[in-house]
């Protein structure tokens, strides 16, 4: 990906616009997301307990995530903060893993609910 100093040097090069990394991330992560459902459907139905523990690890994988992320913050003084910006590259990526496995494990945890 070019940023704005490559620009300059490759006129014939174009920026990626949003909405086609969107679409790159968007479109994949639909067919995996009914895979995924497609084979753990049946999981959740049959073995319930195993399904639970696996979302209760989800949730807090995300927990730890995030308050690890959180911390990083909070040390440098800034005790009330919202969003990722005050955070580093490293941590920024750990924040959002974070939400991640969250709403995977509450996605699982709605997938159980009959």
């Amino acid at each position: 990906m070019l940023d704005n100093r490559n620009v300059a040097a490759h006129p014939h090069v174009e920026r990626m616009r949003p909405d086609t990394l969107v679409m790159l991330v968007l479109l994949p992560g639909i067919a995996v997301l009914g895979l995924l459902l497609a084979v753990l459907m049946p999981m959740a139905m049959q073995q319930p307990v195993r399904f639970a523990w696996m979302t209760l690890a989800l949730y807090a994988g995300g927990v730890a995530s995030f308050v690890a992320a959180k911390i990083s913050v909070v040390r440098r003084g800034v005790l009330v903060s919202f969003g990722s910006a005050p955070m580093s590259p490293g941590n920024r990526r750990l924040y959002r893993l974070g939400y991640v496995l969250m709403g995977t494990g509450l996605a699982f945890t709605m997938l159980s609910v009959e």
